[in-house]
């Protein structure tokens, strides 16, 4: 516990910072974690005996450059956004071809398999990541990435404390032994209290919108937090592994840290649309 809860006050200040300060440097951050979670996610599946596409699955990572070009060159972004969408499912549909052509080829080396578990890193790690920096270079930018991390930190943070302290009824023992329902209320309760004050701050200064919104906000997307974390779990108890990584003292690895978030992006992305209809 120890070495969590001294990894979490060096970590939260510095992401805080960040995330405040973003621009160019959020943009290599985010880059870097998502490299470094496909290296522990590929990790894991190996253990397995599968063998996905690794070089293809970090080359998914270079659909990051193209909001490098609007933080470095924002003309030249204008110009090829409208190609953006068109010129990236071309190039997904040509890994395809070249995965599927290798299955076909050396069959007695990869399977379909592989190639499934390739492009679920895809959607579980790299597009949620990526998904980010239109939330960052949205009208309430870092506002809304500051959401991601109270909600899922703010739950991780209540239900394992609660859970040390209260917890007697388990969840799911054979998923993850240490997971309570006292700690799974104690995290929903922790995130809507958190947002409700947050919700309050975003209020008075942007005026346009009622604090309550973030509580109800803090409430389903908690349950979302706690549900990416049980899919993580899951994925570690099928690898045979305790944590994804250990660059974190007390936290495992990035995907271990993380995995709450990447489940959290596509809901805040999406509220960040709504927002910005109202």
């Amino acid at each position: 516990m120890k070495a969590r809860i001294l990894t979490g006050l060096v970590a939260l200040p510095l992401l805080g910072a960040i995330i405040l300060f973003g621009g160019s440097i959020l943009f290599f951050v985010i880059w870097a974690a998502t490299l470094l979670s496909l290296y522990e996610y590929f990790h894991a599946i190996e253990s397995t005996g599968r063998r996905p596409f690794k070089i293809i699955g970090y080359c998914s990572t270079l659909i990051f450059p193209f909001y490098g070009i609007y933080e470095f060159l924002p003309d030249v972004y204008n110009k090829i956004s409208s190609y953006f969408l068109g010129l990236a499912l071309l190039v997904v549909v040509l890994l395809l071809y070249v995965m599927y052509t290798t299955c076909v080829v050396k069959a007695e080396e990869y399977s379909f398999d592989d190639v499934a578990h390739t492009l679920f890193s895809v959607f579980y790690i790299t597009i949620p990541f990526f998904l980010i920096m239109p939330i960052y270079y949205g009208e309430y930018g870092k506002w809304l990435v500051f959401v991601l991390f109270i909600i899922s930190w703010g739950t991780d943070i209540f239900a394992y404390f609660v859970g040390v302290f209260f917890g007697k009824h388990k969840i799911m023992p054979k998923l993850s032994p240490k997971k309570s329902w006292e700690g799974f209320f104690g995290g929903l309760v922790g995130s809507v209290l958190l947002m409700t004050i947050y919700g309050i701050v975003f209020t008075n200064r942007f005026g346009k919108f009622d604090w309550w919104i973030f509580s109800i906000l803090g409430l389903v997307l908690s349950l979302v937090s706690q549900y990416g974390d049980w899919f993580a779990s899951s994925i570690k108890r099928r690898a045979n592994i305790k944590d994804f990584g250990n660059i974190l003292p007390g936290h495992g690895g990035f995907v271990d840290r993380f995995d709450s978030v990447i489940y959290l992006v596509p809901f805040v992305y999406i509220f960040s649309l709504l927002l910005t209809g109202i």
